[in-house]
């Protein structure tokens, strides 16, 4: 991450608007729960009265049927069909809180020292605002906390399990706003005994030799465009970027190999992610604002579109990136 301090996966947040697509993350949020030894904190969330005048109907109209639509879901946890899926009283909370949704689940997050927000998005639609829905974009957006997102109607996606599931696919770019997503994956891959994979797409380049001298006057305008020898050079660097994060992990005794692909970026994060087995992705956005813009929307959003695990995100923009902490995130103790 670009902080010192690692997270220790001891409580998670499951944000819940009462609809059947928000509730697919409870039992993957349950099991999570079981595996990292964490407290599960469900939030039922509801708008609140539009005056003080509304307030005896509000109360008898989304209050208590919130409360009631939790105590539901507890009782559930309680007797759940396997050990997996059950609960002790004494391992998760329940909350009614309402107000504007991301504002209070993150005041509420920050509250209860919650380390992991898990959601689940609404699928369909090719913009990132759309695919991850908007409570689930707003409270992305304005997170420093990492999120795991889970796509709806994916009910067989692959989960973690502890010591028996694929790697733990991180994406990197070889910038630092990408390295935030180390630190979260770091922790989680340790508590759940898995390996991590560092993976870097490199775009394809079309050779100068077949171009007009056009494009070698102006090499250094294209860098898209180049001989057989830069490309090769530029493959070279990329390796021995992840090589160097690699060595920093296997020495913290974190399992872990590098890839270099060459292709469309998304296509080949998802093409990889099969082919590996991965069992969750792990990415970090690059931009704030309007959602569907820049990296986030393009790369993250058609992941997204076509994902069949759950992806782990940090949103760098709400990160405090240096040199330092960054290295240090993946330095020896």
């Amino acid at each position: 991450m670009g902080s010192k301090a690692l997270l220790k996966y001891t409580k998670i947040g499951l944000p819940l608007d009462g609809s059947l697509v928000a509730e697919e993350a409870v039992p993957v949020a349950t099991r999570l729960a079981h595996q990292l030894g964490a407290e599960l904190l469900l939030m039922r969330v509801i708008e609140p009265p539009p005056s003080e005048k509304n307030l005896l109907n509000w109360e008898s109209e989304a209050a208590s049927p919130a409360r009631l639509y939790l105590q539901n879901l507890s009782h559930a946890l309680i007797s759940g069909p396997s050990q997996e899926l059950r609960l002790r009283p004494d391992q998760f909370e329940t909350r009614v809180i309402w107000g504007k949704p991301a504002d209070e689940v993150l005041r509420l997050a920050v509250a209860e020292k919650v380390d992991l927000l898990i959601m689940t998005t609404h699928g369909g639609g090719g913009i990132f605002h759309a695919l991850m829905g908007s409570m689930t974009a707003a409270i992305f957006e304005h997170s420093r906390l990492p999120l795991l997102v889970l796509r709806s109607r994916h009910p067989d996606q692959k989960l973690p399990q502890i010591g028996h599931s694929g790697p733990l696919l991180v994406t990197l770019d070889g910038t630092l706003k990408a390295e935030t997503i180390l630190g979260p994956t770091i922790e989680l891959a340790r508590r759940l005994e898995l390996p991590i994979t560092l993976l870097r797409v490199v775009s394809p380049f079309i050779p100068v030799d077949a171009l007009s001298t056009w494009y070698l006057r102006n090499l250094d305008k294209e860098p898209g465009k180049m001989n057989k020898a830069a490309f090769a050079f530029l493959l070279s660097q990329a390796q021995q970027y992840l090589e160097v994060i690699q060595s920093k992990l296997c020495k913290q005794g974190v399992a872990c190999n590098c890839v270099v692909r060459v292709g469309d970026t998304a296509h080949e994060i998802r093409k990889y992610a099969c082919e590996s087995q991965a069992t969750v992705l792990a990415m970090a956005a690059h931009s704030r604002g309007r959602f569907g813009q820049g990296w986030l929307g393009s790369v993250i959003g058609e992941v997204m579109q076509h994902a069949d695990r759950p992806l782990l995100l940090v949103n760098s923009a709400n990160q405090v990136i240096n040199p330092v902490a960054v290295r240090e995130a993946t330095s020896v103790s």
